[in-house]
């Protein structure tokens, strides 16, 4: 800590509010389906198609914007040089739930270096490969490893 006092050099921050208009785009989906389809739906199955569509195509609408946005963020990161890498075979690790053990102690790793640089808190979500996610959800099925008598120990 310094003498702010006596040298008049005192830590200062400013902020500012910037407005700026924001416009909702317009987002388009159509469909169709005929009085026959809707007829054999209903009789063969008891499903109201209009429903049904109707539910599709809500989900294709979020669908799109969840794409959106995480092409957003990826281009954000990749143009930033703001990523992080992970190599497997360089990991301590002497078998595969050793691996994944430790991909997951990087990860967290990664949100609580986050933590430090936007001193808001830690990374909540991840963007990742279909692989990644499946090793993840595979993890909480982990208990404490146990060693049998054919694996040593001693390093």
């Amino acid at each position: 800590m310094g003498d702010y006092e006596a040298t008049g050099r005192i830590p200062r921050t400013k902020f500012t509010f910037e407005k700026k208009a924001v416009e909702a785009g317009t987002r388009r989906i159509g469909t169709s389906w005929t009085l026959e389809l809707e007829q054999d739906i209903r009789n063969m199955n008891g499903i109201d198609i209009e429903q049904e569509v109707t539910s599709m195509m809500s989900y294709e609408l979020q669908a799109e914007i969840d794409r959106e946005m995480i092409v957003r963020m990826l281009y954000a990161a990749l143009s930033a040089n703001e990523y992080s890498y992970w190599d497997g075979s360089k990991a301590d690790a002497r078998w595969m739930g050793e691996r994944d053990r430790a991909f997951y102690q990087f990860i967290i790793q990664m949100a609580n270096r986050m933590a430090v640089r936007n001193r808001r808190g830690p990374a909540n979500f991840i963007i990742a490969t279909p692989d990644v996610c499946s090793l993840l959800e595979t993890l909480p099925q982990y208990a404490i490893m146990e060693v049998n008598g054919t694996i040593s120990t001693d390093r």
